[in-house]
């Protein structure tokens, strides 16, 4: 149980500039998995970059416009399931009066020691989620929760999850080991922000790619550089993967190749086991500015039984 007797400091009311002018004075907790490197979405060097403005990131795009509004769809399900109102939503930001840096924007507040985090998931990633009730829950969301927690000195998050037209909820408890080790990589985080110490990019992290796509937009006409042995050996290994590719492209070409003149105009050829066959389909073209073309799609697939 948490001893926390302080009150958090309100910031900003949401989506407003207000709000969105205090985003770079801290951390919130939808970025904590970013500053501890827990996300694929993002990363210390992405967070960095946004923090000090040299990135340029479109947060209207169709996947954020789309979970704006299906939160309050998502709050009024939660209700209806739990037969419960929500004491508040949406919450503003709110900041820890001790680590000031470190921010909550909660999506919605139950009681005085319980918050509600709003989600929306494809099907395919709520696979990967444990039984309900549980805390079970992708690592990012954990992290998020546990800041919220400290920010607002709140026992619990509740986390309601919609995926297609099910609710799925979970439950993430306030926990001080996570809070401890939590606070300790927003710090250095901060620390580096603040004195423009840029860190490491994680070439592993599928975000930092467009990251540094991103970045450098412009051309300097005229100004060459003398690369480094280690990029001159990521360039090597970026072509000789490049030639690879074509290599393996047109090697699978002509497997399929083979396979359909077998095939000849038959609709499908049962593979060795019989469980699966290569199916040949005619997909109907559609036009949207331009006109398409019927065309034939031939794949692998389990054999009716």
């Amino acid at each position: 149980m948490s001893t926390a007797t302080y009150e958090p400091i309100k910031v900003a009311d949401p989506d407003t500039p207000e709000w969105e002018a205090a985003r770079m004075t801290g951390i919130g907790a939808s970025e904590s998995a970013d500053a501890l490197e827990l996300s694929q979405y993002g990363g210390r060097y992405k967070l960095f970059h946004r923090k000090i403005g040299t990135l340029q990131e479109d947060f209207e795009n169709d996947d954020m416009w789309y979970g704006k509004e299906v939160e309050y769809l998502t709050a009024k399900y939660w209700e209806r399931k739990n037969n419960r109102k929500i004491l508040q939503h949406p919450c503003p930001m709110y900041r820890h009066p001790d680590y000031p840096f470190i921010l909550a924007t909660p999506d919605a507040k139950l009681s005085p020691k319980e918050g509600l985090e709003l989600k929306s998931m494809h099907w395919r990633l709520a696979k990967e989620m444990g039984e309900e009730g549980t805390d079970f829950i992708p690592d990012s969301y954990v992290i998020q929760g546990q800041q919220q927690m400290f920010v607002m000195g709140w026992e619990v998050v509740n986390f309601a999850i919609l995926v297609d037209r099910r609710l799925y909820q979970y439950k993430v408890h306030r926990n001080e080991t996570l809070i401890e080790g939590l606070v300790a990589g927003l710090s250095e985080m901060w620390e580096r922000i603040q004195n423009f110490d840029e860190p490491e990019p994680n070439w592993e992290n599928p975000s930092v790619a467009d990251t540094v796509k991103r970045l450098y937009r412009d051309v300097e006409k005229d100004s060459v550089i003398e690369l480094s042995k280690e990029a001159c050996k990521a360039w090597n290994r970026y072509e000789l993967l490049g030639d690879d590719e074509k290599q393996i492209q047109e090697e699978r070409k002509a497997l399929k190749a083979f396979v359909l003149k077998e095939l000849g105009n038959r609709s499908a050829g049962i593979l060795a086991g019989g469980k699966k066959m290569v199916r040949r389909k005619e997909i109907q073209g559609c036009s949207y500015t331009v006109e398409r073309k019927p065309r034939i799609d031939a794949r692998a697939v389990k054999v009716p039984e």
